[in-house]
């Protein structure tokens, strides 16, 4: 009974899938003869895999990617114009250590729409968060930023991607 106790302190804590591989653990006989460590050790693995995993699903549920993208399954023949081994260059995330951009430019149905979309779900899986965002909405984001003080905040914060359009000339002049 103690167990279940636990179990439901667990839960209080949020730690809900320790709390379950503590029960499974308990009907286990061959886990018994674990040590207290190893034990201990495969519970807070098990919640930290579940928390990983969930916090992943969020980034991408949150990065609202317009088709479901991942790189690999991306197709290299065709008019995309990248290679491979490009790609998955940019899909390990070097750029984002590196806090570098990527354009994505191309004629009409080349796909530039489904590589950034794997390049964000790429990102959410390395827990960068990502968004996708059509160029329009990304400059109303950034015109609502500048006039509220936080331009600095949302242009910092994760990583925008955003469809290829051509852009105007922007110029962002202090009011003071």
């Amino acid at each position: 009974m103690l167990d279940h106790a636990t179990a439901a302190r667990l839960r209080e804590m949020k730690l809900n899938t320790m709390a379950e591989k503590l029960l499974w653990q308990m009907e286990q006989p061959e886990i018994q003869s674990l040590s207290f460590e190893e034990r201990l050790g495969m519970l807070v693995d098990a919640e930290w895999t579940a928390k990983h995993a969930r916090r992943i699903q969020r980034y991408v549920r949150q990065g609202e990617f317009r088709v479901p993208a991942v790189a690999e399954d991306v197709e290299y023949a065709g008019k995309r114009g990248i290679s491979k081994e490009d790609f998955l260059r940019l899909c390990d995330g070097g750029y984002l250590r590196n806090k570098q951009n990527v354009i994505l430019s191309g004629p009409s149905g080349v796909g530039k729409t489904y590589l950034a979309c794997a390049l964000g779900n790429s990102a959410c899986r390395q827990c960068v968060q990502a968004r996708y965002l059509r160029v329009p909405d990304l400059l109303f984001l950034l015109s609502a930023a500048k006039m509220d003080g936080s331009y600095m905040c949302t242009v910092s914060d994760g990583v925008f991607t955003c469809r290829n359009y051509r852009l105007p000339h922007l110029s962002w002049h202090s009011g003071k």
